[in-house]
């Protein structure tokens, strides 16, 4: 009966390693399938966030003060929650999209972190989407009040 391997058994290489230029191959490969994939993320961003600002039109300052903050609020929180939706349809569309290369010296596309991540499309759709940041920075304002405010005069008493 043959011993188990011991432990520098296996943590040594495989007996029969790539040679270093298909290694170099499939490094390569791997970062035109990274740019690959960002690109695409990065079209549906832009299309997803074109699309929120021809549906929602220019964000109403006038409008948004009449609102409560609590009704903006959840406005927004509604806003984001469609985006986290929509990534994740994104994403598993975005999957679907073969990768020329894939196969090509054993590479396999759907390994590919970037690919079941998505970071470029929430980047681009937060970034070009003018209506959601319009409405963060009416938010922000209205929590810290950056309105200008009277001017405070200094070193002087108040008179009776």
């Amino acid at each position: 009966m043959p011993k188990p391997p011991t432990r520098a058994q296996k943590k040594a290489l495989p007996s029969d390693p790539l040679p270093r230029y298909q290694d170099w191959i499939l490094r390569g490969i791997k970062i035109l399938d990274i740019g690959y994939v960002t690109s695409i993320y990065f079209v549906f961003g832009y299309l997803s966030a074109f699309a929120y600002d021809k549906i929602l039109g220019e964000f109403d300052e006038e409008a948004a003060k009449t609102k409560s903050t609590l009704r903006l609020s959840t406005e927004l929180m509604f806003h984001v929650w469609t985006i986290a939706v929509l990534t994740y349809v994104i994403r598993n569309v975005a999957e679907l999209i073969p990768f020329p290369l894939h196969g090509v010296y054993g590479f396999n596309h759907y390994r590919v972190k970037e690919l079941t991540i998505a970071p470029m499309y929430s980047l681009v759709i937060i970034v070009f989407q003018d209506h959601l940041r319009a409405k963060m920075r009416h938010l922000f304002d209205r929590f810290y009040n950056t309105t200008p405010t009277k001017p405070q005069t200094t070193g002087t008493v108040p008179s009776k």
